[in-house]
């Protein structure tokens, strides 16, 4: 969040400067935005033991403001939020494993899925952002330019409802578990730099492409697994890409009609610690409270599609 913070003072800054240059080119706008979002945030762990590899749909909808500010049609920048509510997704999350049978003699080997389930969960999510544009080639109605800019997400889950069905050594596991099984936030933050391009139609409408590489992302995430006790914290670093394409249509010199979508991908690697707060009942015979496990390998990805239809104004 200390990056956050320095982001949004940044962004402030710039725009107290460009207001001041002069007030006659100096425009602003703002509108709300009703937005879906689709895709999914996994993560992937590969302790001693074996592999596992959680699935989280992101199939949300979210409420958002966006406000720009641009001189002269050469410098732009933007500040949105977006913000969803707990709510039941339609789609499931799901928890594949793969165990290493050979740590224990009296495990038959079984190459294929060992452990899989599915659970009801609720979601809501978070999202922030602040971006710049500089125009800096225009041949009207066309302008070429680069971007730059700051993203934060939080996305919450909770699992509850499990059906679990194991295979070969696991058969033991299959069955449904009532009630909550695990509370999941992951965050994301990332830079992004790259191109835009910015067209004009007969001064109703605008069309804005983004093409953006993310040279850094930051991912975090919590994981409790309530009915074991057992808590996991991940941080991990890595790289992705997004591409967005925003259209205004204005219908008066002050109201217009807006709508975006875009695409994002996120890959990042690192490691997670788990503790056991509780003894685990998957461990009978041993009370693992106060037991933990450091240095897991873990990747953190999102692959996600946004989509919003919006009014505004600009004065």
């Amino acid at each position: 969040m200390k990056t956050f913070r320095i982001a949004i003072v940044a962004l402030g800054v710039l725009l107290v400067h460009i207001s001041v240059l002069s007030a006659a080119d100096f425009s602003h706008r703002a509108h709300f935005q009703l937005y879906s979002l689709w895709g999914e945030t996994t993560y992937e762990i590969t302790p001693d033991d074996g592999i596992s590899h959680l699935s989280w749909p992101m199939d949300m909808r979210l409420l958002g403001a966006v406000y720009t500010a641009g001189f002269s049609d050469l410098i732009e920048a933007q500040l949105s939020f977006q913000a969803s509510p707990w709510i039941e997704s339609d789609r499931p999350m799901e928890d594949r494993d793969w165990i290493n049978e050979t740590q224990d003699p009296g495990w038959a080997a079984y190459d294929e899925l060992d452990v899989f389930s599915r659970s009801t969960i609720d979601t809501k999510a978070f999202l922030l952002s602040a971006d710049i544009r500089a125009f800096l080639f225009s041949l009207p109605p066309l302008s070429l330019g680069l971007l730059g800019g700051y993203h934060y997400q939080e996305a919450d889950f909770r699992s509850f409802d499990t059906q679990q069905i194991g295979y070969g050594s696991w058969r033991s596991y299959t069955g449904n578990v009532s009630g909550p099984t695990t509370d999941y936030t992951v965050e994301y933050q990332f830079f992004h730099i790259g191109a835009t391009f910015r067209a004009h139609v007969e001064r109703m409408l605008v069309l804005t492409l983004d093409a953006s590489y993310i040279p850094y992302a930051r991912a975090e995430d919590e994981d409790n697994h309530i009915r074991r006790m057992r808590l996991s914290l991940s941080e991990a670093t890595g790289t992705g890409g997004m591409l967005s394409l925003s259209l205004q249509y204005y219908f008066t010199d002050i109201w217009y009609a807006s709508t975006t979508c875009s695409k994002l991908r996120i890959k990042t690697s690192g490691n997670q610690v788990q503790y056991w707060y509780g003894n685990d009942p998957a461990t009978p015979g041993l009370d693992d409270t106060g037991r933990a496990l450091a240095g897991i390998d873990v990747e953190i990805e999102q692959d996600t599609f946004h989509m919003g239809v919006g009014l505004g104004c600009r004065f």
